[in-house]
This record gives C-alpha cells, sequence and structure tokens, in this order.
C-alpha cells in the first residue's frame, strides 16, 4: 500500500513540476529560519545552566532613588555589603564578590605586555559557588594565597605559549608579581562571567592600598558584582525580608535612604536590563519575538502548501473518484494526503538543514555567536522542530479533507475544477490563507522600515556634541595622569591634533559621577546628589558644544579650573536658574580639600552622552580638582590624515608612559556599539520581510497559474468575442489584488501598534509617519500585482484556437 502511495506522490509530483518546486522551496527556506531561530533562542535561553548549584545561585543588585523619585537598577553591589549579609543571615551558605579591573599585565621579563580588561579581584569561594573547569591547579588552595593568579587557557598560551603554565609569574602595573596557581577553561560562551585573570580578593590592598579593605568606607567605591549561595531550604521571599530590616539596621544612615537591594536569580542576569552589566545582555521578550517571527513564517509556507495543495487535489479529482468507486473511504484518502504532506515536509527539512550550512555562517557573523550546525541535534532543537512539522503535517492534510468529504461522489466522476465544490468554501479558504499570508508579509515590512527609520534617527540625530574626528585615549595609571598638562602640550605640537582635553569615566559605559551638591540661586538653596563630569578647560571646544548662556572655562581665566561650574539646560530647568548671576555651587567629595566651592558661569546646550534609550539627565561639568580624576584624553583629529593623527598620538603616549599599552577608539564608535542589538534586529527583521513576501508570493504565482489554466476555455471564448489581453488580465489580477488590499489594511494597524510599543524604549525616537503604511502597501501591492499579472499575461496572450480545439 505504501508503494502504491509512493508511486501516486511521484507521478503528480512530476505532473505538476512547477506546484512541486513551490511547495519545496518556501517549505524549506521557511523550515531553515525557523531552524536558525529556534537554535538561537535556545543558545539564549541556556546561558549560566552549566553550574552545579545553579538554582540557589543569586546576584545582589542595587537600587537606588534620586530626589526627584528616580529609580535607577544597577547589577553590581558595593564591598561592604555581602559579608554584612554573610554574617546577618544564617540562610545563605556562600558569598561571592568579584571586583573588576583594567590592568597591564606582562611576563616576569616584561617582554610581552597586554593591557587587560577582563582582569578580577575574587573571594576564594569563587572556587566554590562557579564550576568553572580548572584543568590545571588544585581548586582547594588556588586562592588562598594573596600572589595566586588563576588564568584562562587562552591567557596561559598568550603569555607562555607552549611552556607550562603553572608556577609561572606574572606581573599586574608592573610593580606586582603572582604566581600562577591554576589555569581554567575558557569560559563558555554561555556564560555571563567571562574573566581571563582571577586574583584573591586580599589583592586588591596591594593595588588600591588599604582603605579599600575598611568596610566603611567601601559604601560607595568600587562597585563590585556579589553573589550568594543560599541554602536548599530557604524560603525565598523571606530572604527578601530579611535583607531589607538588616538594610534599615546596620547600613548607614545617609546611604539606607537612597539605596535598596535586592537578589536576582543567575540564570536570569543573562536577560537583565540593569546598569552595569558586565556582558551585553538581550531583552527576554525578543527572543520570544524571535520564536514568534520563526512560527509565523513557517505558517505562512504552510498557508502555501495548503492552498496549493487544494488546487493539486482539484487537478485530480477524477483519480479520488476513480479511488472512492473501488472502495476507498475518508481514512484511506486522509492517509494518502499525509503520507504526501509528510514527504513534502521532510524533504524540505533535509533541504532546509542544506541551506542552514550556509546561512548559519553569516548568522554567527551578524549576532556574533558561534553556533553549529551539528548541535542542533543534540541541543534538541531539531526534535521540537520535527515535532512541529508532524503537526503542520496533520493540519495540512485534514483541510482538504475536510473539503473532499463533503463531495458527493458523482462530482469526483463528472466535475472539472473548482465548479464541483458545494458554495465557495474551498475558495473561502483559499483566499483566508492568502490574506494571512500578505498580513504577515505586511507587518514584517512595516516594522522593518520603522526600525530603519530609528537607527536612521540615531545614526543622524545631532547630540550636541562633535563625535566624528574625536580620538579616545584611557588612560590608565599616573603616568600621564600626573603631568597631563605637558602631555597635551607635546599632542597640540602636531600639526593633525587641532585639539585636546579630558574627561573622568565614560558615562555610556559607567553613568556619571553622583556627588552631593548645594546650589544657592540668589537666596534659594537646593540641596541634591548632582550628575557630574569632570573635565579639562578646554571640553566645549573640543567637543564643539554649544553655549546658550554665559561661557565654558577658559585655562587664561585661572579661577576656572577651581571655582567654576557649568551645567546643561535640563539641570538649569531642574534648579530653576534663569539668570547667572549671584549663582553658587557647592561641591562635597571632589575638591583637593573635601569639597569644591565656585559659581556657575555658563549654560550648555543639552548634549548626549548616553544612550538613546533615555533621557537627557541633568548634569554639572568642573574641572577636574585632582589628577586621578583623569580617566580619559579626547582629541579632535584632522580628517585630513587620520592614521597620521593616531601614529603621533600613539609615539607621545609612548613617551609618556612607555611601559603602558596603547589603547584607543573613536567616540563615534563608542556611541554606535550602544545600538547594536537594535542594528542587528533592524537587519533580521529586513531578512525575514524579505523571506516572507518572496514565500506568499509563490504561493500567489501558484494559486494565479492554477486559476489561469481552469479558466483557459473562459479566456479563448472572451478572446474570440473581442475582449482585450488588458481586459483578461484584469479579470485575473482584481480579484487578488483585492485580497492583498485585505491583507494590507489589516497589517497597517497591527504593524503600527506593534512598532509604537517597541519605540516606547527609546526617550528619543523617530515620528511614524503615513508614509511607512504607503511604502509598505504600495511595495506589497506592486510586487503582487508583478507576480499575478505575469502569469495573468501569459495566460491572455494563448491563442484562443488552441485552447479550443483542446476542449
Amino acid at each position: 500500500m505504501l508503494k502504491n502511495y509512493f508511486k501516486t506522490i511521484l507521478r503528480r509530483a512530476k505532473r505538476d513540476r512547477m506546484n512541486t518546486l513551490i511547495n519545496l522551496f518556501g517549505l524549506s527556506m521557511a523550515i531553515a529560519c525557523c531552524l536558525i531561530i529556534f537554535f538561537f533562542v535556545d543558545n539564549e535561553l541556556s546561558y549560566d545552566t552549566f553550574h552545579k548549584d545553579v538554582d540557589k545561585i543569586y546576584r545582589i543588585t542595587t537600587h537606588e532613588t534620586t530626589e526627584d523619585g528616580i529609580t535607577r537598577n544597577y547589577a553590581n553591589s558595593f564591598l561592604a555589603y555581602a559579608p554584612l549579609l554573610e554574617t546577618k543571615l544564617s540562610s545563605i551558605v556562600e558569598t561571592v564578590r568579584m571586583l573588576p579591573q583594567n590592568v597591564s599585565i606582562s611576563d616576569d621579563e616584561g617582554i610581552t605586555i597586554f593591557q587587560e580588561a577582563n582582569f578580577f579581584y575574587a573571594d576564594p569561594s569563587f572556587l566554590d559557588v562557579f564550576s568553572f573547569p580548572l584543568v590545571q591547579g588544585d581548586r582547594a588552595s588556588a586562592l588562598a594565597a594573596p600572589d595566586n593568579i588563576l588564568i584562562t587557557e587562552s591567557m596561559a598560551k598568550k603569555y607562555f605559549g607552549e611552556k607550562e603554565a603553572l608556577g609561572q609569574l606574572l606581573r599586574v602595573e608592573k610593580s606586582f608579581v603572582f604566581k600562577v596557581a591554576g589555569v581554567f577553561k575558557d569560559p563558555i560562551d554561555q556564560s555571563s562571567l567571562k574573566f581571563d585573570f582571577i586574583v584573591p580578593m586580599a589583592a586588591a590592598e596591594d593595588l588600591w592600598g588599604p582603605w579599600i579593605a575598611n568596610p566603611n568606607s567601601t559604601w560607595h567605591y568600587p562597585p563590585v558584582y556579589s553573589f550568594v549561595q543560599l541554602n536548599s531550604k530557604v524560603n525565598l521571599n523571606e530572604t527578601v525580608q530579611y535583607i531589607q530590616n538588616i538594610e534599615k539596621e546596620f547600613i548607614p544612615e545617609n546611604i539606607a535612604d537612597t539605596r535598596t537591594h535586592a537578589i536576582q536569580d543567575f540564570t536570569s542576569i543573562h536577560f537583565s536590563s540593569l546598569e552595569n552589566e558586565l556582558q551585553p545582555t538581550i531583552n527576554r521578550n525578543v527572543l520570544f519575538l524571535f520564536i514568534g517571527v520563526g512560527v509565523v513564517i513557517l505558517f505562512v509556507a504552510a498557508f502555501n502548501f495548503v492552498n496549493l495543495f487544494l488546487t493539486k487535489i482539484v487537478l485530480h479529482l477524477k483519480s479520488l473518484g476513480i479511488q472512492k468507486v473501488l472502495g476507498a473511504n475518508n481514512s484511506g484518502i486522509w492517509k494518502q494526503l499525509l503520507l504526501e504532506s509528510l514527504s513534502f515536509l521532510f524533504i524540505s527539512l533535509i533541504l532546509a538543514l542544506l541551506y542552514g550550512t550556509l546561512i548559519l555562517p553569516w548568522f554567527n557573523s551578524l549576532m556574533k555567536t558561534q553556533l553549529l550546525l551539528s548541535s542542533v541535534f543534540s541541543s534538541g532543537v531539531i526534535f521540537y522542530l520535527v515535532g512541529l512539522l508532524l503537526l503542520i503535517g496533520i493540519f495540512i492534510s485534514f483541510i482538504p479533507l475536510i473539503i473532499i468529504s463533503r463531495f458527493r461522489l458523482i462530482a469526483f466522476l463528472k466535475s472539472r475544477g473548482s465548479s464541483m465544490f458545494k458554495g465557495k468554501k474551498s475558495a473561502s479558504v483559499q483566499s483566508s490563507l492568502l490574506v494571512l499570508q500578505f498580513v504577515v508579509a505586511v507587518t514584517l515590512i512595516i516594522a522593518t522600515v520603522i526600525m530603519q527609520s530609528q537607527m536612521h534617527y540615531i545614526k543622524n540625530k545631532n547630540l550636541g556634541i562633535q563625535q566624528d574626528q574625536i580620538l579616545v585615549v584611557p588612560v590608565r595609571d599616573g603616568t600621564i595622569q600626573n603631568r597631563f598638562d605637558a602631555f597635551k602640550e607635546k599632542l597640540l605640537q602636531s600639526p593633525e591634533i587641532q585639539s585636546v582635553s579630558a574627561i573622568s569615566n565614560l558615562p555610556w559605559e559607567k553613568g556619571f559621577y553622583d556627588f552631593e551638591t548645594s546650589i544657592n540661586n540668589n537666596g534659594l538653596v537646593t540641596k541634591a546628589h548632582a550628575n557630574t563630569l569632570l573635565v579639562d578647560e578646554n571640553i566645549v571646544n573640543t567637543l564643539d558644544m554649544t553655549m546658550v548662556k554665559g561661557r565654558g572655562f577658559s585655562i587664561e581665566r585661572g579661577t576656572d579650573s577651581t571655582m567654576a561650574f557649568v551645567m546643561n539646560e535640563a539641570a538649569a530647568a531642574k534648579f530653576g536658574i534663569d539668570d547667572l548671576q549671584n549663582v553658587k555651587l557647592s561641591m562635597v567629595g571632589v575638591g583637593s580639600s573635601g569639597s569644591k566651592e565656585g559659581r556657575l558661569i555658563g549654560i550648555v546646550k543639552d548634549f548626549h552622552m548616553q544612550s538613546l534609550h533615555d533621557k537627557i539627565q541633568p548634569l554639572l561639568l568642573t574641572v577636574s580638582p585632582r589628577s586621578y580624576f583623569i580617566d580619559n584624553v579626547l582629541i579632535q583629529v584632522s580628517k585630513s590624515d587620520v592614521p597620521s593623527a593616531i601614529a603621533s598620538v600613539e609615539a607621545n603616549f609612548k613617551e609618556f608612559a612607555p611601559d603602558r599599552p596603547f589603547e584607543y577608539f573613536f567616540l563615534n564608535d563608542a556611541f554606535d556599539r550602544l545600538y547594536q542589538r537594535e542594528y542587528l534586529l533592524s537587519t533580521l527583521f529586513q531578512y525575514f520581510s524579505i523571506i516572507a513576501i518572496i514565500i506568499a508570493c509563490l504561493g500567489l504565482l501558484g494559486i494565479t497559474a492554477f486559476t489561469a489554466t481552469q479558466r483557459l476555455s473562459e479566456i479563448g471564448i472572451r478572446k474570440v468575442l473581442g475582449s482585450s489581453v488588458a481586459g483578461i488580465v484584469n479579470l485575473l489580477t482584481s480579484g487578488f489584488l483585492k485580497l492583498v488590499l485585505v491583507a494590507v489594511v489589516i497589517a497597517i494597524p497591527i504593524g503600527w501598534w506593534a512598532m509604537d510599543k517597541w519605540l516606547e524604549g527609546f526617550a528619543y525616537k523617530t515620528n511614524i509617519g503615513w508614509w511607512v503604511f504607503a511604502f509598505a502597501g504600495i511595495s506589497t501591492m506592486a510586487i503582487a500585482l508583478l507576480t499575478v499579472g505575469w502569469q495573468s499575461f501569459k495566460a491572455a496572450t494563448t491563442n484562443p484556437i488552441e485552447v479550443l480545439q483542446r476542449e
């Protein structure tokens, strides 16, 4: 029986090659997209699950509330907090703190030297709580001595080549010697903690100073990443309540008033939206969106298959009628239809795997992943997909069976084409599926256009500062900080250097400093924790800022370095400052004597130094009174010869800091990286929409070809009676174009609603103009017209004599 079924399937496939090719191409492309999407989502959801007791590990997070009632949520906490919890909560088994630092590391001879960003101080319990494999060294004692260092396999090869790494010496910041006590296997991609070097937390006293060991000195700085391992019997809600009680009783009052802490499930870190994350994260809703898009594209192809399956059945009605005369029942016919649909799906799955091998390298490059197609079997993704395809196969085979079951036997043997159907139920099924296909396609086109529009808006928005040709050189120690004026003067001697300034931390990475500030506006005193950017006198000129009132800092005015402040428009509005006269400020914790007092000399136009997802915050600028606040040198270089400018900066940098690796990046590149996920999402939606419209149009092409074939006799008679080619083309296309138009009308509000929700994540965003929907509708109608019109024109230009002779 199966042999006969397969013979029938092959015979029908050969007889209707166009239908077969359309089905196979559409299904295989959709399955390939779905396969890669499911594989990517499965990979993202597997983050951090490799740790032994991951269900008991939590991260301590920090939530700070400003005077305005705005709460900012941070991934980090502070050094003193985790030890406090460990002494007060019996439910805590272990605590781990990880303090990151960007340091220079060299071999013992100082021959190989690199700047390393993934260097961490960690408590010895790090090796007990986390399950990172140690391939060399004793796990029990690896972090026992303060001069021990643990490195990854890639770092062992980088610094020691093929030599045994265990027992070798490494120099940190040139002066501090550590002995390699263990070698980790490199952290896998699916880890939220990625490190290259781990040293004991006790070593921080040597590199940072003894103050870092004093709990009373570390409630504000430095930020650390703290983790707790709870026992298995703990009640999580009770633990959170205990934490809140501990904060009220033991944390200094001035801190407890504005700061609270919480615990976060370790496996949710990769999907976090907190500030100061160690690694890029992804919103879980984006993954659900990917799954939805993949399933929708698969169902668009399935709708195609149903439509073309129905047309194929019409072409083989007599065959089905004969089977019924010979005793076949609906169950037997369903089995044949099911086998045919599953055969197509199986072949499409094989083709999809071949497409996947071609698409996956491009996808990996785009998404910065390292997915291997062979892993789809071990991950279980392929089995989920096969299960989904089985459901689709059953669904596909049932729809034509339901329609066929309504036929009378005589209709199978006498009727030709669609005339044998009772009413228009088959046509309505095909029309509904066709509309659904184009609703999906048009919605994806609208999403793509709006995403591209938002990315264009971001790329071209005036940020209020110059970002092109601004070279940023990080400063890691006092070799340049303490001689910054001399370094700046030396740089300006190069003709390729136009301007030089400096700022403290990078706001788009670590936010702003937050100093307690008193603002006296003509006798009205306001106290606030003010976001502050510590700068050099030349910041306004170097970044081409616009002053709306007053002036910027000037090196010619000696008091500007010690007694002057500038604020942005947002700060002026917050503090009600319209006039610069008699506005005095006092900032605690920034001056050499503990505070800095001075007057407001200017208001600068609001500028962006953080993501456009966030509103511009009130900000104060003041000249850095201490050299160690100079973290980054900003250099405006000439457009005429950028390579020479970089070479000149490097030469001067090496002269002042010969033991420090030279690092640099351009400001515009740093800002572009803030929207990396959005760019990727926009690009993927662009390809998804193209695939969806291609699949939808292939289905439209197949149905049009079938309709034209069924109406050849009618077309021949009309031509004999004088109908024009244009009239016949209009006759064949108008019905389909009306369906596409209905799809456009349905898709427009869906697309608008979805993208309006997406844009809510941006404080600064493009407007959704009418042209977006006009473009989506007109382009879809044009593509559909070309698809239908080409097939209709072929039918309309057929010789009517030949058609009528065949009849």
